[in-house]
């Protein structure tokens, strides 16, 4: 036997000794793999111990029954290997580290032969386990250690994403593929990490059941860790230095989830290097270019766009790219139904198919900043464990107690999955109240109606803007809304003080459940071309970076928003490049990369452009202003706001919506509104005073006050001025329990010197 050049332990030529023996032995020819095997498995070395197989098994009978067919008539004067033999031995002579008896058994496992896989079936061996379990093992432990200093191996890692994906065969045949080159070998895989995983599952799996080509039965798949305890370039000596293993029949695929860590440059500023971001990356696929390392990077489509799109040597000679889609919505319908059997054993609650297709589709619909397919799994678990307390309480409650009461039985149903529960789980999620979440889900005539009762209750003087605005709101909340928009924008011109920031207000309790739901910004605030980022947070290597922008945070946090951004004119005019990707797209990507969502908001500027500064030349009898001299006031605004802005942020907006100056009887309204507010406000502190005003005492404050450049604020400050202070003082003589056990009236009047004055009386 030619051994020569074999680098092998002592124990591999006592196995070859001892083959060729059994060969003469039994009158063979050649020395086939089953004499190679029943020789390892007789002779004293690492794996026949290792196994601990039972040599009495092995019997002659045994032997003669394999090896009988490989029986030479002729005398035989020299033993010589087969072709399979001459193949397995030019595979080990190939290895760059001493071999034994493993390794000699992985290789005659490969060989798929008929006589090795009966001796393991008579033996009681799972041929393919032992298989998989063999070359994950022997792989050299100071190899091993030393991936370990800067990976974690994939086989120890217990994903979560535990459900079967059937992914398109094209993608996983192409990463097969991709996996037989030595020129371009590398991958870019694009898309959510989630989905990633599932598809490197698959040929995990595979790999482990030996179903993949033979090149990859010897593939040890790591993941660069992303806190790494050296600097990069360590990081790619040591990749190096264990390089020299992977040749021939060893395959690493090292993948690389956080491609910033090649982001950096060297210390030498004036070094040209610096201009490339992924310099180290560079070198690393460099070095490694003749060794059977193959490079998985995971990204995102926008790091995709900022690191690869516009880079053609990663594409042209180092990657291939693979894109894994979203999962659509009967993917994820199919996974949770054919997974659901978990959640019924384990938590002991009946869900139908009806459960998951909502918990599915509200998930969609309303946690849109996290676009993962794991999302439905996490909600119908806190679903499940929710409802397993409750039924848990119930029955170790005392139960004649329940059921004298009836309780048991109206319980009996929270056993059942129910859509109210999914809304409840959403909710909670989210960290929103349920009302709010949901207010326009199922909107009823009722809910129009009121919203239409609030609009003309607090807001006066300004019917025609309700008649626009309106019916687009019905629209949108019926569902007729279209996709990946905001669900209204309007710029709000005219006076100060009209009603333009209560109209915000009104809106954002009525469709949102709570004035809270209003986020407003003051863009004189925003004037300098700097001050964009606290909009959307600060670029890298600024303070504030991590914390997001003032919008961006909000909105992610407050999906359900009315925006204003107060007197827009005032703000820098690159701030308009924001506004135009919300109102076209619905979405905005802050300095993060974070993509925020705003379908689900209302978007408000006001402005005062093109409002005269002087009312004296509209107005004839002081008080009033014509429908002619009202024409021509909203024509000089409209005019005012379509020079002011470009026209690709009009085209944007749903509409302009000017309010008119208040004249008397509008002005006469809202008097009586502060005065209701007023009214509530006594009541709630117990507070028995009523008050009561002349009419005549009202037309004076508001011909007092009257100016159409400041709308109804010089009247709410004199009616502060009279009302709570008069009331005030009377607070503070008399104690104010005194109030709260008599009830009294405060009346107001002009007296013949049109001097105010008020008296109190005693009911």
């Amino acid at each position: 036997m030619i051994l020569n050049n074999l680098y092998s332990t002592k124990e591999l030529i006592i196995i070859f000794i001892k083959a060729e023996y059994l060969a003469l032995k039994y009158d063979n020819y050649f020395i086939m793999p089953i004499h190679l095997l029943l020789s390892l498995l007789l002779t004293d070395n690492l794996c026949a111990k290792f196994f601990k197989i039972n040599k009495k098994l092995i019997n002659n009978k045994l032997i003669l029954f394999l090896l009988n067919k490989y029986k030479y008539n002729k005398n035989i004067i020299n033993i010589i290997f087969s072709n399979k033999i001459i193949n397995i031995l030019k595979k080990l002579n190939n290895f760059n580290f001493k071999i034994n008896s493993f390794n000699l058994l992985l290789l005659l496992l490969d060989e798929n032969d008929k006589d090795i896989k009966y001796l393991f079936k008579y033996l009681n061996l799972n041929f393919s386990y032992l298989n998989f379990y063999i070359s994950t093992t022997i792989f050299p432990n100071n190899i091993r250690k030393k991936l370990e200093e800067f990976s974690t191996n994939i086989y120890n890692i217990n994903f979560i994403y535990n459900y079967n994906i059937n992914f398109n065969q094209y993608q996983y045949s192409k990463l097969l593929q991709i996996l037989n080159l030595k020129i371009k070998k590398h991958i870019i895989i694009e898309g959510i990490e989630e989905n990633i995983f599932s598809l490197l599952q698959i040929l995990i799996k595979n790999i482990k059941n030996k179903i993949v080509p033979i090149y990859l039965h010897y593939t040890e798949i790591w993941i660069l860790n992303e806190l790494l305890n050296y600097d990069i370039y360590t990081i790619i000596l040591k990749i190096l230095n264990i390089s020299k293993y992977f040749t021939n029949n060893y395959k690493l695929i090292l993948i690389i989830k956080n491609i910033e860590i090649f982001n950096l440059s060297y210390n030498d500023n004036n070094n040209t290097d610096n201009l490339n971001k992924l310099y180290y990356l560079y070198l690393l696929l460099y070095k490694i270019y003749n060794y059977n390392i193959h490079i998985f990077i995971i990204t995102t489509k926008d790091k995709y766009k900022l690191y690869f799109k516009s880079n053609n040597s990663f594409k042209n000679y180092y990657f291939y790219t693979i894109q894994i889609k979203n999962l659509s919505f009967l993917q994820i319908f199919l996974i949770l139904k054919y997974n659901i059997y978990k959640y019924i054993n384990h938590y002991k609650i009946n869900i139908n198919n009806y459960i998951i297709y909502e918990l599915i589709h509200l998930s969609k619909k309303y946690i849109k900043n996290i676009n993962s397919p794991i999302i439905p799994f996490i909600l119908l678990e806190n679903l499940c464990s929710k409802k397993y307390l409750l039924k848990n309480k119930i029955q170790y409650s005392n139960f004649n107690y329940l059921l004298t009461n009836n309780i048991y039985l109206q319980n009996k149903k929270n056993f059942i999955l129910t859509y109210e529960d999914i809304k409840n789980t959403i909710s909670e999620y989210l960290n929103t109240s349920k009302t709010i979440l949901f207010k326009n889900n199922k909107i009823t005539k009722y809910n129009i109606k009121q919203l239409e009762h609030d609009l003309y209750i607090n807001i006066h003087g300004q019917n025609h803007i309700f008649n626009k605005i309106l019916p687009l709101i019905k629209q949108n909340i019926i569902g007729l809304k279209t996709k990946n928009k905001p669900i209204g924008s309007w710029i709000l011109c005219g006076p100060s003080g009209t009603g333009k920031t209560e109209f915000a207000k009104i809106l954002a309790k009525c469709l949102f459940g709570s004035e809270k739901t209003l986020i407003r910004f003051d863009m004189s605030e925003y004037m300098e071309k700097h001050s964009i980022s606290r909009l959307i947070g600060s670029p890298p290597g600024y303070i504030g970076y991590s914390e997001g922008g003032q919008l961006t945070e909000q909105i992610y946090n407050n999906p359900n928003s009315v925006i204003l951004f107060d007197e827009i004119e005032k703000a820098h005019p690159d701030i308009y490049n924001i506004m135009l990707q919300i109102l076209d797209e619905g979405r905005l990507t802050d300095t993060t990369g974070k993509l925020i969502d705003f379908t689900n908001t209302i978007i408000l500027l006001t402005s005062n452009l093109g409002c005269p500064k002087n009312y004296d030349l509209y107005l004839k009898n002081k008080y009033y202003l014509s429908d002619i001299d009202l024409k021509e006031i909203k024509k000089n605004i409209k005019l005012s706001i379509n020079n002011y802005f470009k026209p690709e942020l009009l085209n944007r907006l749903t509409n302009i919506l000017i309010f008119n100056p208040l004249n008397i009887n509008s002005l006469l309204l809202i008097f009586n509104k502060f005065i209701n507010e007023l009214k509530i406000k006594l009541y709630l502190n117990k507070l028995n005073i009523i008050i009561y005003i002349k009419n005549e005492l009202k037309y004076f404050l508001i011909k007092l006050t009257y100016n159409p450049l400041y709308g109804a604020r010089p009247l709410k400050r004199i009616l502060e001025l009279i009302l709570n202070k008069s009331i005030s003082d009377l607070l503070l003589i008399y104690d104010k329990n005194y109030f709260i056990k008599n009830k009294y009236m405060l009346y107001y009047f002009l007296n013949k010197y049109y001097n105010l004055n008020f008296n109190i009386f005693s009911l």
